[in-house]
């Protein structure tokens, strides 16, 4: 049986499957697979991207992986507090 989903009606904005053991089999050196579903309507692609990011580095920690780089993080020319917020619009 094949069962339909409203698309713009579903309440969800994302869910996540982690297969049973998941933390263990990280340890274990096993590479497991998820699965992370999107409410296209209620999520935007910066957002899917920041929780993809999130998730890999907690699989990261799990395993005992180093990050392969480290990022120093400067601004130059920072926005003054008049036009702040500016770029955000």
């Amino acid at each position: 049986m094949e069962r339909t989903v409203d698309k713009k009606k579903n309440p969800y904005t994302l869910g996540l499957i982690l297969p049973n053991n998941f933390d263990s089999s990280l340890k274990s050196g096993n590479h497991p697979t998820l699965s992370l579903y999107f409410n296209g309507t209620t999520v935007n692609a910066q957002t899917e991207a920041l929780l993809q990011t999130t998730i890999l580095e907690y699989a990261r920690t799990i395993a005992n992986m180093q990050t392969p780089v480290t990022t120093n993080t400067m601004v130059i020319n920072p926005p003054s507090s008049s036009n702040a917020g500016a770029q955000l619009e």
